[in-house]
C-alpha cells in the first residue's frame, strides 16, 4: 500500500489529527484537580452543549456558536493544554497551530475567521462561547469538590466570582448560580422523581378504570 502525506491528503489528514484531541488531557492535575480525568474532546463536547443553550437564550447565532465551540481548543492538539501557572512562562501559539491544522481543508477560511472572532471577544457569539468554556470549568470544579477533594483558593474563586463578575451573559450568570446551588450528583434524582410520578399516575389511572 502506498501512503500519502498530510499535505497530499489534507482533509483525510485533518480527520485523523482531529481524532487525537481525545488524547490531550486538561492541565489540571498538578493544580489540585486530581480527580479530574477530562480530556479536551470531553471538554469541547460540554462547551458546545452549553454554548448552544446560551445562544438560544441570548438570541444569538446558534450555528456560529456551535462551530466556534467545536474549534475553540483545536490548537491544543499541537500545543497541549497549558495551565495558568505554565502560561506565565510558556507562550503557546494555539491560534497558529489551529490555522495549520485546518490548512487545506474546505473550512480553512471559515475557521480562521471564527478563531479570530473568538479571540477578540467582541461579538455576542464569541462571548457566549467563552462563557460556555468557563461554565464547563466551573462544572468540573464542582464535580471534583463534591467528591471530597480539598481544593485551593484558586479553584474556589470560580464559585465566588463567576455568577457576578466572570461571565459576559445574563444567561451564563444564571446557569452559574444554578450549578453552584445544585450538587453535581443530584441530576439522577430529577429523572427518578419524573419517572416515579409517571408510574404513580399510571397506577392511579389503572385502579380508577
Amino acid at each position: 500500500m502506498t501512503h500519502t502525506t498530510h499535505q497530499q491528503r489534507p482533509l483525510a489528514g485533518f480527520v485523523y489529527e482531529a481524532g487525537t484531541l481525545r488524547f490531550v488531557m486538561r492541565a489540571f492535575f498538578k493544580l489540585g484537580l486530581t480527580e479530574s480525568a477530562q480530556n479536551v474532546t470531553e471538554h469541547t463536547f460540554r462547551v458546545a452543549m452549553i454554548a448552544w443553550m446560551l445562544a438560544v437564550q441570548e438570541n444569538a447565532d446558534v450555528n456560529k456558536c456551535l462551530k466556534m465551540a467545536l474549534i475553540h481548543d483545536m490548537g491544543e492538539i499541537r500545543t497541549q493544554d497549558q495551565d495558568w501557572v505554565s502560561g506565565q512562562y510558556v507562550k503557546a501559539d494555539e491560534h497558529r497551530a489551529a490555522r495549520d491544522i485546518f490548512r487545506g481543508t474546505p473550512i480553512e477560511a471559515e475557521t480562521n475567521a471564527l478563531l479570530e472572532e473568538y479571540e477578540q471577544r467582541q461579538t455576542l457569539e464569541a462571548r457566549i462561547v467563552k462563557d460556555a468554556d468557563r461554565l464547563d470549568l466551573l462544572s468540573e470544579v464542582r464535580e471534583v469538590s463534591e467528591r471530597g477533594v480539598k481544593l485551593s483558593r484558586h479553584w474556589l474563586v470560580h464559585e465566588n466570582t463567576l455568577p457576578n463578575d466572570g461571565l459576559f451573559t445574563q444567561s451564563g450568570r444564571e446557569l452559574a448560580k444554578d450549578l453552584i446551588e445544585m450538587s453535581p450528583f443530584d441530576w439522577p434524582d430529577q429523572i427518578h422523581e419524573t419517572a416515579y410520578g409517571k408510574i404513580r399516575q399510571f397506577g392511579t389511572a389503572k385502579n380508577a378504570a
